[in-house]
């Protein structure tokens, strides 16, 4: 890296929790061309994100692994009871399922690799399920490595993804509680 001293982007860091999008403003200038690409692209992550996202990580990780144990309710909802939970409030109270109805089991036949009864069981479960082993890997890389990659920035990233997922629930919801 030669000794100009420059800044690595041109807008300005966002203002996210947990330290989103602080950008690192002066660097020494790379002087080869993959190196500007890469001081260009990959956002240093502070420590709080790195926690956070070594957290979620974990915790996707976990949830997979819990699913495991358990045993598919044949109804197609109500596994999440062998956890000792309370059956859904929802469903008790106006007879229909809720948004999560079913993603428990879904999960649980997602690990048997039984994909059309977890979708079955619930669509949106059965994709978060999918997604469940690599987004946890991904994340565990970002906490290791502390760059945002494959990404520019984890600011709008992460919040896209939680929000696509979100809508399709609500989506997939709503389709079941037509076709209930």
């Amino acid at each position: 890296m030669s000794g100009v001293v420059t800044r690595t982007n041109d807008f300005e860091p966002h203002a996210w929790p947990c330290g989103w999008g602080e950008v690192e403003d002066l660097v020494t200038a790379p002087s080869s061309r993959s190196e500007r690409l890469e001081a260009w692209v990959y956002e240093r992550l502070t420590g709080s994100v790195r926690l956070c996202l070594g957290l979620v990580g974990v915790g996707l990780l976990a949830c997979l692994s819990v699913a495991t144990q358990l045993e598919p309710d044949p109804r197609g909802f109500g596994t999440h009871e062998r956890l000792g939970l309370a059956p859904c409030q929802f469903r008790t109270l106006f007879g229909r399922p809720c948004a999560t109805c079913g993603m428990t089991t879904a999960f649980a036949w997602m690990v048997r690799l039984e994909p059309d009864r977890a979708w079955a069981a619930n669509p949106a479960g059965a994709t978060l399920a999918v997604l469940a082993a690599p987004v946890a890997l991904w994340m565990l890389i970002l906490a290791v490595v502390g760059r945002s990659w494959p990404v520019r920035s984890l600011a709008p990233t992460l919040p896209m993804l939680v929000l696509g997922l979100v809508a399709w629930t609500i989506l997939v919801w709503i389709a079941r509680l037509l076709a209930f």
